[in-house]
């Protein structure tokens, strides 16, 4: 028995529809009871200069996304899972709480990144180092202020736009450079997301 042409195409259609949904399956709800302790805690990311590691829903949600490293696009929740002692967030935030967003406000975008974002505003002069962070602890939000060292504003001039002093700008989707001290590195950890160079 021969199957129509188009049918064919329609059931490999729906196949494929099926596939794409349960791909963007939505994240967990960290905050929800019995949630944490299902989460694998093998694999985190470093938090930069707060002193913290957490675990972020990774997923990318399609082949292009996975090819650039987008994997924490859905995520809206970070699971604290070490404090470094001596840390800005030691005896402030605790393992097992789940960071929420920053300066009140839920996150609204990839946890990561907004997180990256947040640390980078929090050491310029203006904000003078502080990091409000919105947590979760024990199902109560609350805010919580970390005090991080002030390092500079990023010049307005030294974004990766184009060609700055014979550097290549960085491919799109791709955490730039950032020369810091004498040296290249990626910025606080969690990857740099404007490009731009401290002054």
């Amino acid at each position: 028995m021969r199957i129509p042409h188009a049918v064919f195409i329609a059931i490999c259609l729906s196949a494929l529809s099926m596939l794409a949904a349960s791909a963007r399956a939505a994240p967990p709800d960290l905050t929800a009871a019995g949630v944490i302790a299902t989460i694998d805690r093998k694999a985190t990311y470093n938090l930069g200069a707060t002193g913290l590691r957490g675990w972020i829903y990774t997923k990318a949600a399609d082949n292009l996304d996975a090819a650039q490293g987008r994997t924490t696009l859905a995520s809206r929740q970070i699971l604290v899972t070490h404090v470094g002692v001596g840390s800005p967030a030691d005896d402030v935030v605790k393992v097992d709480d789940v960071i929420l967003g920053v300066d009140g406000k839920p996150f609204g975008d990839d946890a990561r990144k907004s997180l990256a974002r947040a640390i980078q505003q929090a050491e310029t002069e203006a904000k003078g180092g502080v990091l409000k962070l919105l947590v979760s602890r024990g199902g109560q939000p609350q805010e919580l202020t970390l005090k991080l060292a002030v390092l500079g504003t990023y010049s307005d001039t030294a974004n990766w736009t184009g060609s700055i002093q014979g550097l290549a700008p960085a491919p799109p989707g791709v955490a730039a450079p950032c020369v810091r001290f004498g040296y290249t590195e990626q910025a606080h950890g969690v990857g740099l997301l404007e490009g731009k160079i401290l002054t």
